[in-house]
């Protein structure tokens, strides 16, 4: 599956400008890890940096809007467990730039520097060819998300389906995992593992000691996990929202090989037959009444419910 959102910080200056294209096209981190693999460039030349944001630039300045926001700054990522390509996540990002923002100029680099790949989509705030403003708004920022899903589908890769309640990486997770510091995608790398490795309850939860997670709990329906040194656990259910039905207890005992039918729930038992209701005012009647004897004798009390009749 893939997620897409923008860069809140508004490109307003031509230095933030220069700085953005430098970042997105760097091949390097600043540790020498290798990052940018390849780019490709719409309605604009990669002739160098200052090219690039001179052609900004003259964009611009055709139509008279060089001023508030002058570029816009997108990310498209993947999820650490796609079986994706560097190839493939830049071909889908092409695809998408091609489809969202025709006749504007835009920079498309795919990064390899995190756990996860992802695309950098710089994109001119001005179209070349009509002269028209890019929208930076929830709207777009939505049909951009939708296209990203479509060209998931076409080259089978998984998405973020709202009807079955798979809600994906949440924006914790996400930022953790781009810093290679996100322990829920150890614990699906680790879960990984033990499909492969493992073939009993046991070696399983040895195996998922051996590699830092505690099982809490191994009910009938979830397993939960803990890290050790976290305060948070995780069931496996939820772990299945958010990154795909591979992280459902069944399914990762079906890959286990020890999987078996639940035991159905024992018939249940006859209610016990309800007294008559009574209401509280009823209670407090009697209990008045016991208390406060009429003074008038039952006969009399009979001739006065005679009379009432």
């Amino acid at each position: 599956m893939a997620t897409v959102k923008s860069v809140k910080s508004a490109i307003k200056s031509s230095e933030y400008v220069i700085k953005s294209i430098k970042y997105i096209l760097s091949p390097e981190t600043k540790s020498g890890n290798e990052k940018c693999v390849q780019s490709s460039f719409l309605n604009c030349c990669n002739n160098s940096i200052d090219s690039l944001v001179t052609q900004f630039d003259v964009t611009r300045f055709a139509y008279g809007k060089s001023d508030k926001i002058l570029a816009h700054h997108y990310v498209q990522s993947f999820s650490p467990n796609e079986k994706i390509t560097p190839e493939l996540a830049h071909k889908i990002g092409e695809e998408l730039a091609e489809c969202v923002a025709p006749g504007f100029q835009v920079i498309v680099a795919t990064h390899v520097d995190r756990d996860h790949i992802h695309n950098h989509f710089l994109i001119n705030s001005v179209s070349l060819e009509t002269g028209s403003k890019w929208l930076g708004n929830q709207a777009t920022l939505k049909n951009m998300r939708a296209e990203s899903d479509r060209l998931c589908r076409q080259y089978g890769l998984s998405v973020i389906d709202e009807t079955t309640g798979l809600r994906g990486i949440d924006q914790a997770t996400q930022k953790l995992a781009e810093q290679g510091k996100s322990w829920k995608v150890e614990l699906c790398h680790a879960l990984d593992e033990a499909k492969i490795l493992c073939y009993s309850k046991e070696a399983f939860v040895n195996f998922m000691k051996c590699k830092g997670f505690e099982v809490i709990r191994y009910t009938n329906r979830h397993i939960t996990f803990q890290k050790v040194g976290e305060q948070k656990k995780i069931r496996s259910d939820t772990l299945a929202k958010q990154f795909g039905d591979y992280y459902t207890k069944e399914n990762l005992e079906r890959m286990m090989g020890y999987y078996s039918l639940p035991k159905p729930l024992p018939p249940r038992e006859q209610p016990l037959p309800q007294k008559p209701f009574i209401s509280e005012f009823e209670k407090y009647e009697k209990v008045y009444i016991k208390k406060n004897p009429p003074l008038v004798k039952s006969d009399e009390v009979a001739g006065l419910q005679q009379r009432i009749r």
